[in-house]
Order: structure tokens, then sequence, then C-alpha cells
């Protein structure tokens, strides 16, 4: 990639994870041993693996199930009566029954024109009979109807914690639907359990979405406990085409250390490891309220740390 122009070579020598040859075929033939694989691309172009420099690998499983909501050009979401209508089309193509979850992501207050931002109303009307939420595109925060608030606990009562947010009703104390950064953790938390045919089949789905960016170093910034034993049995399993880091959240570190033990992070197992802690020092310019959180714990030699909102 040096110079104006792009320079194409023919072959790719690799010994024991280090390029020994980058030029022709004929070069190439000439270092084969008894014990040589030979690769054969048929034509297509090789590239660099990029490693993921922040992402939250686990929410590309749970979006295989999910209606996409994304304001244009990502998706089709570019208002209120567009979010419904595929929030429709995807529960009708599913065949959602009455009484289960219908859950999308990517929606974007934002980007929503005249500032008509959807809320609990809108989807009561559309959906009745079953809990709907759709994720913030920012994936701080979430928008719930009346029977996913209720499903949740989230209710005139409940008071929004510190560093959180609950959007009301105008003129009353209901919640109307959105809930922000910390008041959105217990609903993040509360994630419903795969069938290992969905967890092995959601993974597979996930890692093709990476793979399709060039990526082959995944991470997941934010690990909770059930998260990372997810991570562990479908590598376990073999189900896992590429690299995946882990980086627990720092609240989660107690439980995670008890199943873990700090020894064994920093190191691949079944193309998985431990890289260190997440600690959250902000909240997230799509959301609506930031916030700053400092945690503190007694252990800090040998972890490392990644910061970011």
């Amino acid at each position: 990639m040096e110079g104006d122009h792009p320079a194409y070579v023919e072959a790719l020598a690799v010994k024991d994870g280090k390029i020994l040859l980058v030029g022709t075929q004929a070069e190439a033939m000439g270092m084969i041993g008894e014990r040589t694989a030979m690769n054969d691309l048929q034509g297509r172009t090789l590239l660099p693996g990029f490693t993921d420099p922040h992402s939250h690998y686990i929410n590309a499983l749970l979006f295989a199930g999910q209606a996409k909501l994304y304001a244009p050009p990502a998706g089709s979401g570019k208002d209120v009566p567009s979010i419904i209508a595929e929030l429709q089309c995807f529960a009708l193509e599913r065949n959602v029954p009455k009484g289960a979850f219908i859950i999308g992501n990517g929606y974007d207050d934002t980007a929503m024109p005249d500032g008509r931002r959807l809320n609990r109303d809108d989807l009561d009307a559309a959906f009745p009979d079953n809990p709907v939420r759709v994720d913030h595109v920012s994936m701080h925060g979430t928008m719930l109807n009346s029977l996913a608030l209720k499903h949740y606990g989230y209710d005139a009562n409940t008071k929004t914690p510190e560093g959180g947010v609950i959007v009301r009703k105008p003129g009353t104390n209901e919640a109307w639907g959105l809930s922000m950064e910390t008041a959105f953790q217990p609903i993040h938390e509360d994630v419903p359990v795969m069938t290992t045919e969905v967890e092995i089949e959601s993974t597979k789905a996930a890692h093709r979405m990476y793979a399709s960016f060039g990526i082959t170093t995944a991470q997941e910034g934010l690990t909770h406990i059930s998260q990372l034993q997810d991570m562990r049995r479908t590598g376990a399993g073999g189900t896992h085409s590429f690299d995946v880091v882990s980086f627990p959240f720092v609240p989660m570190v107690e439980k995670v250390l008890a199943e873990y033990p700090l020894a064994t992070w920093g190191s691949y197992t079944d193309r998985v490891k431990i890289g260190g802690v997440y600690i959250g020092t902000g909240g997230t310019g799509g959301g609506v309220q930031t916030y700053s959180t400092i945690y503190r714990f007694g252990y800090m030699g040998g972890l490392s740390f990644t910061f970011g909102s």
C-alpha cells in the first residue's frame, strides 16, 4: 500500500505465525516442504485481519433476533410511523404470538423529524398485547411500552437512579418509556436465556457479521458474568471462528474472579480471553444525560483497563 498505486502479489508464505514471503507464486512454491499446508484463494483477495478497538460483541448475538430500526442511511427508521411499521413487519414475519416480547434496536431520537420522538403511547397503540422494547442507537438506553415497563418494574413510583434518566409523561410522574444510562442498567442485565441451538446460530451470525468487515478479533467491552459464561460455552463448543476479548464491567469483577481466577486472564482459551476490566467514566453523546462513576476495589495489581464510554 506504499506509493500512489497498489502493488498486488500472488502468494504469501507463513511459518510459525510469521510472514516469510510476500511475492510471486513461483517464489512461494519454491518454499514448499513435506508438511506445508497450501490454501488456494481461487482469485480472491487476502487482507489483514482487523482488531475491533471497542464494541459490544455480545449485542451482535442478540441483534440477530431483533428488528433493525436505525435511521437512514443505515436503516428505515426515519420517523415514528416508519419505526412502528418496521416493528409490525418484524412481528408478522416472525409470527410473534401475543404476550411475547418484540425487541428492536437502533432507535435514534436525535434523528426524528420536527422533534417528534417515539414514546410509550405510540408502542401501546400498535402493540396492545405484546411487551415491546426498542433499544437506543447508543446502546445506553431503551424505549419500552406499558407491558414492557410492567415487566421490568418501572412505574410512577420508580425513582430515577443517580446518573440515570427516566423520561416522564408530561404533567405526570408516569414513566413514558425512555430510560437511559444507570436507569437502563437493570434492563440491560436482564438478558433472555437462549436455547443451545439459538445460541450457536446467533454466535455464527455474529461472527459472519464481524468477518464481513474484515474483523478477526472482536471486543466485548462491558461484559456481565452471564455473558462471559455464554462466550466461554460457545468457544468450548468450537463455534468461534475468530478471537473474542472480554472486558468485565467493574461491578462484576468479584463474581468473575470467583469463577475465572486472575491467573487465567490475558490468555486465550477456545478463542476467548479476559483482557482487563471495563471502567465507565462517562455516558454517551447520544444519550439523554451523561454520568460519571468511578469504582474502586482493592486488587488492582496485575489488571489492565480499558477506558471509554
